[in-house]
C-alpha cells in the first residue's frame, strides 16, 4: 500500500512539472524601443503588442443556398424534367412556396409523382414504386 501511494505520489509530481509554458515570444526590436519609450504611468503591457502576441479572426462567408428561392420551381426545373417524360412540366405541378424548406418541398413534389405516375420515365417510376407500393 505504502508503494502504490508513493507511486502514484511521485507520478502526479513529475505530470504536474512536466507541463512547461512556452518561452515568451521576442519582440522586434522596434517594438521593444516602443516599450521603452512608454511614459512611467501606462503599464508596459497595456500597448506591448506584436506580430506573435496578437490573432487575428477571419469570419467565414455564409455558403449561398444551392438552390434558387426566388424561382418558381427552386430553381430545379431541369431536374424534375429529367425525371419525367414530358418536355414542359404539367400546369399543375406543384410552385416552391417560401415557407417550406428543401425538405417540405420534396415532400410535396415526390406526393405529386406517387400521383402522376404516368408522367414518370421507368427509373424514376420504378423508384417511386418502391418507395410507395400500391396496394
Amino acid at each position: 500500500m505504502k508503494q502504490v501511494f508513493t507511486l502514484s505520489f511521485l507520478l502526479l509530481g513529475l505530470s504536474v512539472f512536466s507541463q512547461q509554458k512556452s518561452p515568451p515570444a521576442k519582440q522586434p526590436p522596434a517594438a521593444a524601443a516602443s516599450v521603452a519609450a512608454q511614459p512611467e504611468s501606462q503599464p508596459a503591457a497595456v500597448n506591448a503588442r506584436s506580430a506573435g502576441t496578437s490573432s487575428q479572426v477571419k469570419s467565414a462567408e455564409a455558403a449561398p443556398l444551392p438552390y434558387d428561392v426566388n424561382d418558381k420551381y427552386m430553381g430545379r426545373k431541369a431536374e424534375f424534367l429529367n425525371s419525367m417524360n414530358v418536355s414542359e412540366l404539367p400546369a399543375d405541378f406543384p410552385a416552391y412556396e417560401k415557407q417550406w424548406n428543401l425538405k417540405e418541398y420534396n415532400q410535396v413534389v415526390e406526393a405529386y409523382f406517387v400521383n402522376h405516375r404516368e408522367l414518370l420515365k421507368p427509373r424514376v417510376k420504378e423508384k417511386i414504386d418502391l418507395a410507395h407500393p400500391t396496394n
